[in-house]
């Protein structure tokens, strides 16, 4: 099952390159809105709809069959987005408490939080990767022969991803353009198009794996992407900013 798990936290990685190639370049241009829609509605896609649409469409191909998984890797992603939550708020709350007094102070201090928030949850992202990997594999699973090799399915995964990220910049460039020409929100583009059209093939394979019993991938990949963005690339845009 570790194998699993690493599996789905390597798919989770690449697919989320491309979230956070945007997310510099969106900084870069100062377009902050693009930066937080997008983040969050990558979050809620792999939550939601690609959790929601694994679990859905696994269970109805393996109807009969008992469908395992790691509840350790589960119970530590389910933690580290509780902390990622908290994290978050807590900024959030600590400004509007002080916002009677608007004063400059509050909105400094505020900034000092968020970015304080964000090395703790860094650190605890740090310390979810060593976790992921020294934890025993405790019911060894005996697969058939590979597909394809590690270091060939490797280097497909970082070809895809740079071709993938080789387009972000355009992305970024025209999203306001789209949103004037299709008469649509740019909030509306960064929270629902953008995640979906982006990780359409992240999202693909959380869906393959279900149909194949491998819960272990599918909740990496959902959970794991979910996990990563909120506690590692939220907080290295807000310390980047």
């Amino acid at each position: 099952m570790v194998i699993f798990a690493v599996g789905g936290l390597l798919n989770a990685t690449c697919g989320n390159a491309t979230e956070i190639i945007i997310a510099i370049f969106a900084l870069g241009q100062g377009k902050i809105e693009v930066v937080k829609y997008s983040l969050l509605g990558s979050i809620l896609s792999n939550l939601l709809l690609v959790l929601g649409t694994s679990l859905f469409c696994g269970g109805i191909a393996n109807l009969g069959r008992e469908q395992k998984y790691d509840r350790r890797q589960a119970d530590v992603n389910s933690s580290l987005l509780l902390l990622a939550l908290l994290c978050h708020l807590l900024p959030m709350l600590f400004r509007y408490a002080g916002a009677s007094a608007a004063d400059l102070s509050t909105v400094d201090s505020s900034l000092h939080l968020s970015r304080a928030s964000s090395i703790v949850m860094l650190i605890a992202y740090v310390a979810y990767l060593v976790f992921q990997y020294r934890k025993e594999d405790d019911n060894a699973v005996s697969e058939g022969a590979a597909v394809t090799g590690f270091w060939s399915g490797f280097a497909r995964l970082i070809g895809m991803t740079v071709v993938i990220a080789l387009l972000s910049e355009y992305v970024v460039q025209t999203i306001e353009d789209a949103s004037d020409s299709w008469g649509l929100s740019v909030s509306f583009l960064s929270i629902i198009l953008l995640p979906i059209v982006g990780n359409a093939a992240e999202h693909a394979g959380a869906i393959i794996f279900a149909f194949k019993n491998k819960l272990d991938i599918t909740l990496g990949v959902a959970l794991g992407s979910a996990t990563q963005i909120a506690m590692f690339v939220v907080p290295l845009c807000v310390v980047i900013a």
